[in-house]
């Protein structure tokens, strides 16, 4: 029987302000991020990615991938259960 993992994701970008505040480069990063956590609440993380590690540091890796080649200003993934955390940095 599948079961599940509550899991939450935070990732950081670093970036420059434009003058009305909005940060240069970082359109879209929360939809983004959000997009790819949705795909991965939607499947088993071993169909999703086969091969990477099934860890909470395997998680953030994944993340971070998936997400740098938009946002090369990102600096880092973290991936916490509330008990343990994952972490990937630029």
């Amino acid at each position: 029987m599948p079961h599940g993992h509550d899991f939450e994701v935070i990732a950081q970008m670093s970036h420059e302000l434009l003058d009305d505040g909005v940060p240069r480069g970082g359109r879209g990063f929360d939809v983004a991020l959000h997009n790819i956590c949705s795909e991965l609440d939607e499947r088993p993380f071993s169909q999703m990615a086969p091969g990477v590690n099934q860890t909470l540091t395997g998680i953030a890796a994944y993340i971070f991938e998936r997400m740098v080649s938009k946002y090369p200003n990102l600096s880092g993934v973290e991936v916490t259960d509330g008990r343990y955390s994952g972490k990937v940095s630029a």
